[in-house]
């Protein structure tokens, strides 16, 4: 809103200016749009399994991992 609404506003002669944005202006739009679906996307592959419970981790690779963890405080 800050950009827009004062470039609607008259000039000292009551002029306003026309501006259309150059094609490199909207390459740059596009681009960044296309980022920012792209990480939404990127992130809803591992929101929605978590969030409808399909998300699961291995019984196997769990037991493996937590064998490997030290369970008293100072044991390597």
């Amino acid at each position: 809103m800050g950009l827009i609404i004062p470039g609607q506003t008259p000039d000292t002669l009551g002029e306003i200016y026309e501006y259309y944005p150059s094609l490199i202006e909207l390459r740059v739009a596009a681009g960044i749009f296309s980022v920012g679906f792209l990480v939404f996307t990127l992130m809803l592959k591992v929101a929605v399994p978590i969030a409808l419970g399909e998300f699961r981790v291995d019984r196997e690779v769990r037991s493996d991992v937590l064998d490997r963890l030290p369970l008293e405080p100072g044991r390597a």
